[in-house]
């Protein structure tokens, strides 16, 4: 009974493991536009990388729609680079001006959107709601 019960846990905690690694895979190329949300990895065709995964949010400071603020605030994202490093990304809250790049995979990533984006007395934004729009952009996936 006792080695059921092991066996059983194991089963459980093996299939924890799998259902990360069985997340959405978007595939672009250059210049392609890709939206994922949390959890959701993305990979650059022709790369000799795994690719990398939209992490979380982890701190959105943006002014809320409906607000006067002194400033705009930003959203900080968390990506990883999958067999490799985590890397934090501070986005400004207006996206389309400061055009942020990041370079992930020897590629450049250009951030076109974090959404949604805070509505005044809509309350706290949940980790599964958001999604990050992205546009690659040149640079060669093979040089890392």
């Amino acid at each position: 009974m006792k080695y059921l019960l092991l066996f059983s846990l194991f089963l459980v905690a093996a299939k924890g493991c799998g259902d990360k690694e069985m997340k959405d895979v978007t595939t672009v190329t250059i210049g392609e536009k890709a939206t994922l949300k949390i959890g959701e990895m993305l990979h650059v065709e022709g790369s000799t990388k795994d690719g990398f995964r939209f992490s979380s949010v982890e701190n959105d400071s943006r002014c809320p729609k409906g607000v006067n603020c002194i400033q705009a605030g930003s959203v900080t994202i968390l990506v990883e680079e999958m067999n490799a490093k985590s890397q934090q990304v501070n986005i400004p809250a207006d996206i389309a001006r400061s055009g942020k790049i990041f370079d992930i995979e020897g590629a450049k990533v250009k951030v076109l959107s974090v959404d949604p984006y805070p509505v005044n007395g809509q309350g706290a934004i949940k980790q599964e709601d958001y999604s990050l729009t992205i546009m690659l952009m040149e640079g060669n996936p093979k040089m890392k």
